[in-house]
Protein backbone atom coordinates (compact mmCIF):
# COMPACT_ATOMS: atom_id res chain seq x y z
CA UNK A 1 0.00 0.00 0.00
CA UNK A 2 1.28 3.66 -0.75
CA UNK A 3 0.81 6.59 1.51
CA UNK A 4 1.21 10.20 0.22
CA UNK A 5 1.38 12.23 3.38
CA UNK A 6 1.47 16.37 2.13
CA UNK A 7 1.90 19.27 5.09
CA UNK A 8 4.19 21.67 5.66
CA UNK A 9 4.84 20.85 9.05
CA UNK A 10 7.23 17.85 9.14
CA UNK A 11 6.27 16.92 12.70
CA UNK A 12 2.88 16.50 11.83
CA UNK A 13 3.92 14.12 9.25
CA UNK A 14 5.56 12.32 11.41
CA UNK A 15 3.15 11.88 13.95
CA UNK A 16 0.65 10.96 10.65
CA UNK A 17 3.03 8.23 9.77
CA UNK A 18 3.38 7.17 13.46
CA UNK A 19 -0.18 6.63 13.83
CA UNK A 20 -1.28 4.91 10.78
CA UNK A 21 1.81 2.76 11.20
CA UNK A 22 0.12 1.75 14.44
CA UNK A 23 -3.06 1.35 13.05
CA UNK A 24 -2.09 -0.98 10.06
CA UNK A 25 0.32 -2.65 11.57
CA UNK A 26 1.58 -6.02 9.70
CA UNK A 27 0.21 -4.34 6.18
CA UNK A 28 3.22 -3.81 4.08
CA UNK A 29 3.06 0.23 3.76
CA UNK A 30 5.12 2.70 2.30
CA UNK A 31 4.92 6.22 3.19
CA UNK A 32 6.16 9.12 1.22
CA UNK A 33 6.12 13.02 2.36
CA UNK A 34 5.66 16.05 0.81
CA UNK A 35 5.90 19.14 2.64
CA UNK A 36 4.23 21.09 -0.50
CA UNK A 37 1.43 21.07 -2.91
CA UNK A 38 4.20 21.35 -5.91
CA UNK A 39 6.07 18.78 -4.26
CA UNK A 40 3.10 15.88 -4.03
CA UNK A 41 2.12 16.98 -7.99
CA UNK A 42 5.63 16.00 -8.52
CA UNK A 43 5.30 12.78 -6.88
CA UNK A 44 2.53 11.77 -8.20
CA UNK A 45 3.56 13.10 -11.84
CA UNK A 46 6.68 10.44 -11.51
CA UNK A 47 5.20 7.28 -9.43
CA UNK A 48 1.33 7.71 -9.97
CA UNK A 49 -1.29 7.51 -7.98
CA UNK A 50 -1.32 6.35 -4.28
CA UNK A 51 -3.76 3.97 -2.64
CA UNK A 52 -4.30 7.01 0.22
CA UNK A 53 -3.14 10.67 0.35
CA UNK A 54 -3.57 12.80 3.74
CA UNK A 55 -3.04 16.19 2.95
CA UNK A 56 -3.50 19.52 4.98
CA UNK A 57 -5.69 21.90 4.06
CA UNK A 58 -3.35 25.11 4.92
CA UNK A 59 -0.30 25.15 3.27
CA UNK A 60 1.92 28.05 1.44
CA UNK A 61 1.18 28.88 -2.30
CA UNK A 62 -1.41 25.90 -2.85
CA UNK A 63 -3.78 24.52 -0.45
CA UNK A 64 -4.25 21.18 0.18
CA UNK A 65 -7.84 21.48 -1.38
CA UNK A 66 -6.27 23.01 -4.58
CA UNK A 67 -3.89 19.90 -4.85
CA UNK A 68 -6.89 17.27 -4.81
CA UNK A 69 -8.55 19.72 -7.51
CA UNK A 70 -5.84 19.39 -9.22
CA UNK A 71 -4.41 15.87 -8.87
CA UNK A 72 -8.01 13.96 -7.91
CA UNK A 73 -8.36 13.83 -11.63
CA UNK A 74 -5.52 12.00 -12.56
CA UNK A 75 -5.70 9.53 -9.63
CA UNK A 76 -9.37 8.46 -9.82
CA UNK A 77 -8.70 5.22 -7.00
CA UNK A 78 -7.13 7.23 -4.48
CA UNK A 79 -8.92 7.88 -1.08
CA UNK A 80 -8.73 11.69 -0.64
CA UNK A 81 -8.23 12.89 3.28
CA UNK A 82 -7.98 16.35 4.39
CA UNK A 83 -6.96 17.40 7.56
CA UNK A 84 -7.38 20.95 8.75
CA UNK A 85 -7.18 23.42 12.36
CA UNK A 86 -10.19 25.25 10.29
CA UNK A 87 -13.74 25.37 10.20
CA UNK A 88 -14.35 24.18 6.52
CA UNK A 89 -18.14 24.12 6.26
CA UNK A 90 -18.16 26.98 3.99
CA UNK A 91 -16.02 24.90 1.34
CA UNK A 92 -18.40 21.73 1.77
CA UNK A 93 -19.49 21.78 -1.04
CA UNK A 94 -16.19 22.40 -3.17
CA UNK A 95 -14.39 19.63 -0.43
CA UNK A 96 -17.14 16.89 -2.27
CA UNK A 97 -16.80 18.10 -5.74
CA UNK A 98 -12.93 17.39 -5.52
CA UNK A 99 -13.92 14.25 -4.21
CA UNK A 100 -12.27 14.48 -0.47
CA UNK A 101 -14.00 11.53 1.09
CA UNK A 102 -12.94 12.39 4.79
CA UNK A 103 -11.91 15.46 6.36
CA UNK A 104 -10.55 15.01 10.01
CA UNK A 105 -9.47 18.10 12.59
CA UNK A 106 -6.30 18.67 13.63
CA UNK A 107 -4.85 17.62 15.40
CA UNK A 108 -6.47 14.23 14.70
CA UNK A 109 -5.10 11.10 17.03
CA UNK A 110 -5.48 7.85 16.44
CA UNK A 111 -8.80 7.05 17.16
CA UNK A 112 -9.92 9.49 14.29
CA UNK A 113 -7.32 7.70 11.70
CA UNK A 114 -8.69 3.99 13.06
CA UNK A 115 -12.07 5.37 12.24
CA UNK A 116 -11.51 6.51 8.45
CA UNK A 117 -8.90 3.35 8.10
CA UNK A 118 -12.13 1.55 8.92
CA UNK A 119 -14.20 3.28 6.75
CA UNK A 120 -11.91 2.64 3.59
CA UNK A 121 -11.03 -0.87 4.28
CA UNK A 122 -13.50 -2.26 6.88
CA UNK A 123 -16.78 -3.95 6.23
CA UNK A 124 -15.20 -6.23 4.71
CA UNK A 125 -13.55 -4.19 1.84
CA UNK A 126 -10.14 -5.15 1.02
CA UNK A 127 -6.70 -3.63 1.97
CA UNK A 128 -4.84 -2.88 -1.41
Amino acid sequence: MEILLVDDERLARACTQSMLEEILSGVEVRFHHASTAAQALEWLEDRGAPDLAIVDYKMPKCSGLELVERAGPCCPGTVWVLLSGYDLADERSRIEAAGVRFTLSKPAGVEEFSTVVSHIWGNGGAMP
